[in-house]
This record gives C-alpha cells, structure tokens and sequence, in this order.
C-alpha cells in the first residue's frame, strides 16, 4: 500500500523527536547535577529504497546518544582543583600556627623581658625574699609558655594526623567507587554505545578524588579507567582498587605518612613525588616543612635562653653562699626544649644573686649580670635558618623574626590560595560553559523537538488517512 511508507517514516520521523525530547528533559532535569556533560541525539538519514523514478527516502534514525565532553578541559579542571585544594589545606593549618608564636603580653618575648626585668628589680634589693619570689614566679612564666606553645603545635600535628585520616578514609572510598564504575562502564560499552550517565559520574568522582590527591587516568580499550598517583603509583586498575592508610614517619615518630597496601604488603608513599598537590599533599607540606620549621625555631629560643640564664646563674651565689644551680630544667643543651622546660628551683634563697668578684662577694653582681641578657644577643642565627654560623641575636630580635617567618608563610600561603582559586574556579568554568547545561537553550530545543514530534503525529494522521482512502478505493 502506498500508505504503508509514509506511515513507517511517520513513526520513524516520531520516534526520532520522541528521542530527541527525553534526552533534553533529561539534560533539564540534571541542569545542576555538579559534573553533568549535556547530552544530544545524533540522528542520520536513513537508507532510501529504489524505485523506478529514483531513490525514495526513508525518514531518519537514531544513530546514538553522544555525550557532549571535552578531555583537555575536564582534566585542567581536575588539576587546577587539586592546586587550589592543596594551597587551601596548608593555608588554613598556616593561619592556625601564627597563634603559637603571639605579639604582645601573650608572647614570649614580653614572658621573657617581665623575667629580665624581675632580675633587674633583684639586683635593686638581692636580700629581700618577695623580689626573689617575684624571679621565680616570671621564670616559670616563661617555661610555661613555653611549655603551652609546644602543646599548640602538638594539637596541631594531631589535628593534621586527624584531618589525614579522614581525607585517606575518603581516597579509599572514592577510589572503591571508581573501580565498580569501571567494571559497569567495561560491561557497557560490549553493546558498542557509551555510558554517558555512568561516565559522568566516574569524571565527578575523579574530580573529588583530585581535590584530596594528584591523580592521572589512563582509558583503556573496555572503556575502563586506570587511575594514577601521582603519575606513578596505581590507585585504581580495571576494577581493582589499592588501599591507603596513615602511618607514623619511620624517621620522625611525630609525624605521619601515607602508606599504601595491606597486612604486611604495606610501603610509604613519597609525599614530595606522589603527593605534591590536593589538600592531602597540603595537610603534608604543612607537616613536614612548616610544622617542623616552627617546632625548630620554638625549640631553639627555649634552648638559647635557658641554656643562657642557667650558665650565668650557676656562675653566682645564692642567698647562702652556695654555688648557684640550673635555673631550668636541663643543664645540656640537647636536652632542653620547649616541651621539657621547667623551674627546677623553687626556694627564693637558692637564687644566685651574688658573684664572687675577686674575692670580693658583691650582693648583686650576678643579678645585673641575669639582667642583662635582656639586651644581649646570644640567639644563634642557626636557630632562624641562617646558614652563617656567626650570627647572634638577642631573644626579643629572635622572637621577632621568627613571628615574621610565619608571617611571611602564611601571606604566601594566602597569596597562593587566592591565586590557585581564581585559576580553577576559571577552569570550572569554561569546562562549564563547554559540557554544562544551559536551560534557555534547552528550552528552545524543547519547543523545537515538540514541533517536530507534531509534524510528525501529523505525517501519520495523513498516512492513515491516505491509507484509508487506499481500502476504501480497494473495496468497491
């Protein structure tokens, strides 16, 4: 029947906008879906068939659903989001350390000058007993700050071991999920079609997984993807995926590293190859550089210092004519520092006020002496990172230029943050503008593919119809 063609591309014609409508309802409904790729209908036109005046055609088909994707800009958006992410991280932990080392009556350059200046006031009166206990009580203000700064930056090393913890639990489970839509896309992609929903949600997973660790992916023949650490080291294989945990530092006991395997199959992660960006490579930057310099520098002060009182102190006499002792706790410098500082006297008398000048014993010789390690520079440069090995400075110009070390860190850090920041909300962007969904332009495409469908609805009614005239025409 003549009818009969008209009818087959009628349905044909349909089935095409039918298509054509649910693939955009389904870019609308997924507008905001963070890592959706808008999807299109590709359609050619079919086959004609011969006839005696020609070739006559057929309508069109549906050739596939194609996924509107861009490799290079998914991938810069990925890396562009792990510098941000790992800027970020050290950043935050950057801004938390300024608190260890505070300006003004907090710090411990005002601890130290109140004990100077207490020695000072000693050597004013060396026989009264309040003025002694008034030493006392400045020099255990200073070991307990001391003391109170190196259990800030402990809270810290655990914080970062925490947040570590946390970020790696995340790695495993991303990592986990990422194998299981390998094997799916792998299962899929036998039909000769991609997944392009499944596919969306492995990029998005990807991205996440960017953000807490440099990685590089590889596509294999199935479709399935082979994720990198790093560049080197495999995460994910196929659809088998490695598992990363937090262990302690074999060369520092207070710091942790990323350790990959199982049971006893378990090797360290080298953070400067493998874990240069994401905000776990952040968390280790701060950890192994920044943390360490500051516990250095804090050390350092504590050790010049005591190191410093307790020479002169144990060159004096006390109240009773004894030869003076250790002020602090720790006469060795290797063991002093800011977390074992203590008061180790606690008799006022025992205060080596006096010295012994010549024979003569002078009531406030030692006391001027302690006094004036205030404006003396015995804080070596080493203890600043100076490489000079002749360089000294006094202990409120030491403390001043270590706060201005972690300053100096911390702007950079923030520079950094802002810069990386705006580089990869720009490569979001434009990997937006390229694979995202525009909901004006589907609205047009929605009223385009209606018309369409109508035409063609309209194809089969005056398909039936001439069908009908041909069985009516056929019966008489």
């Amino acid at each position: 029947m003549s009818g009969s063609p008209l009818m087959s591309m009628g349905v044909r014609t349909m089935f095409a906008a039918s298509a054509a409508l649910q693939t955009t309802g389904h870019n609308i409904a997924n507008a905001n879906v963070a890592g959706y790729s808008r999807q299109t209908v590709e359609l050619a036109t079919s086959k004609g068939h011969f006839s005696g005046a020609g070739f006559m055609g057929k309508g069109a088909d549906i050739v596939s659903v194609n996924r509107n994707y861009n490799e290079h800009l998914v991938r810069d958006a990925a890396t562009t989001a792990s510098q941000s992410a790992f800027d970020n991280a050290r950043y935050e932990q950057l801004a938390a350390l300024e608190g260890v080392f505070p300006m003004g009556e907090a710090g411990l350059s005002h601890a130290a000058s109140q004990l100077f200046g207490a020695m000072s006031d000693l050597a004013s009166r060396p026989h009264d007993i309040p003025s002694r206990q008034v030493v006392l009580s400045r020099a255990n203000e200073l070991a307990s700050r001391f003391n109170a700064a190196n259990s800030k930056l402990d809270d810290q090393q655990r914080g970062v071991t925490s947040d570590l913890k946390v970020s790696i639990g995340q790695v495993n489970e991303l990592s986990r999920r990422i194998a299981a839509l390998n094997q799916q896309v792998a299962a899929v992609r036998g039909s000769g079609h991609t997944p392009n929903d499944l596919m969306d949600q492995r990029d998005q997973l990807i991205q996440r997984l960017s953000a807490l660790v440099p990685v590089t992916t590889i596509e294999a023949s199935d479709g399935s993807l082979s994720v990198f650490l790093g560049g080197a080291q495999t995460l994910v294989l196929s659809n088998q995926s490695e598992v990363l945990s937090v262990g302690v530092d074999a060369n520092d006991g207070q710091r942790s590293t990323i350790m990959i395997g199982t049971g006893t199959d378990q090797r360290q992660i080298s953070s400067e190859d493998s874990l240069y960006s994401g905000s776990i490579g952040g968390l280790l930057r701060f950890q192994n550089v920044d943390l360490v310099r500051a516990r250095d520098m804090l050390n350092g002060l504590a050790t010049a210092v005591a190191t410093q009182i307790n020479d002169v102190h144990t060159a004096g006499l006390d109240l009773d004519g004894n030869a003076g002792g250790p002020l602090f706790a720790g006469r060795a410098a290797a063991s002093i520092n800011a977390g074992n500082l203590m008061l180790m006297i606690s008799d006022p008398r025992q205060l080596a006020a006096a010295a012994d000048e010549g024979g003569q014993i002078i009531d406030n010789a030692n006391a001027l002496k302690l006094a004036a390690l205030r404006d003396l520079a015995f804080v070596p440069g080493s203890v600043l990172g100076e490489a000079s090995l002749t360089s000294v400075y006094r202990f409120t110009d030491a403390y001043g230029a270590a706060m201005a070390d972690i300053g100096v860190r911390v702007q950079g850090a923030r520079t950094a943050t802002e810069i990386s920041g705006g580089i990869a909300s720009a490569a979001a962007e434009r990997r937006s503008s390229a694979s995202g969904v525009n909901l004006d332009e589907e609205a047009a495409r929605l009223i385009h593919y209606q018309q369409s469908y109508q035409a063609a609805a309209k194809m089969l009614q005056i398909a039936q119809s001439v069908f009908d005239t041909l069985l009516q025409t056929a019966g008489r």
